[in-house]
């Protein structure tokens, strides 16, 4: 069988009073699969991806906009903010950081 994986990272950057960017990373691609085990398989390869070219892209945007840090929120499915908030510290040297842990 085949399906097509659309999958996309979002996330808006406060870089001044009354001023944020947004980093974007997006990915389509069809993946051909036989059962179910190798289906999800072949998403979380997908997903990887696209969660390696996220953190790259937005090291290198912080670091090319001289940013140093930031503070987040995270987001639930239904897109309400939770109280949890995350400093990530941004360094070109280091793009293997974890934006979801505590």
């Amino acid at each position: 069988m085949k399906s097509i994986i659309k999958r996309s990272i979002i996330r808006k950057i406060k870089t001044a009073d009354f001023e944020s960017i947004d980093v974007t990373e997006e990915v389509q691609q069809e993946i051909e699969w036989k059962t179910d085990a190798e289906k999800v398989k072949q998403e979380n390869k997908v997903y990887r991806s696209l969660l390696d070219s996220f953190k790259r892209d937005l090291v290198l945007t912080m670091t090319e906009l001289g940013l140093d840090k930031c503070i987040g929120s995270i987001s639930t499915k239904d897109n309400k903010p939770s109280p949890k908030k995350k400093t990530t510290s941004f360094s070109e040297d280091d793009i293997d950081f974890d934006l979801l842990d505590d």
